[in-house]
């Protein structure tokens, strides 16, 4: 989730957060005890994004992928504006996609994002791509799954804690 920008809260009992792990604030629940948000964003698949055999090349899928967990941060109140005022980041350490059913210029995709886990310093999250094809009634087909590691980077520049208000917008 780095570079581009579109439950439950940990509490600081100082009030303070500073960006850099400094607040005092108790450790995440366990991931039962979650309350976890699905959020959806739509995206047709367009020319530019084709490769020479006519369908949407793989590589395109990041884009759309990382366009929705912005999204998703944005519709829960925390976007990438508020994100860079505060000086933190958030870095992809570790992506994994399997690749379900071709996607084609003009299809339109939902892509469904939720956090699974929360740890000190990163988050846990899937993502399912659904295509809707023109004529095709209305069915969806699961085109793609994946996994996502992020971890959040302080105004230092290193790891630093998940912020409550990410943790407030993604739950």
């Amino acid at each position: 989730m780095e570079g581009h920008a579109r439950g439950y809260p940990i509490r600081s009992t100082t009030g303070k957060d500073d960006g850099q792990g400094g607040s005092s604030r108790s450790a995440p629940p366990q991931t039962e005890e979650l309350h976890l948000r699905t959020f959806k964003t739509r995206i047709i698949a367009r020319s530019y994004e084709l490769d020479s055999f006519g369908h949407v090349n793989h590589a395109a899928y990041l884009n759309f992928l990382e366009h929705a967990r912005w999204e998703a941060l944005a519709a829960g109140g925390f976007g990438y504006a508020d994100i860079l005022a505060l000086g933190l980041g958030v870095h992809v350490v570790r992506l994994n996609i399997e690749y379900k059913a071709e996607i084609m210029m003009g299809d339109e995709l939902d892509i469904e994002t939720r956090v699974t886990e929360f740890r000190r310093t990163s988050m846990n999250i899937e993502q399912t791509v659904y295509r809707h094809r023109s004529g095709a009634s209305g069915v969806a087909v699961l085109a793609a799954e994946a996994s996502v590691v992020g971890v959040w980077i302080g105004t230092n520049g290193k790891p630093t804690r998940v912020p409550s208000k990410a943790l407030e917008a993604l739950t």
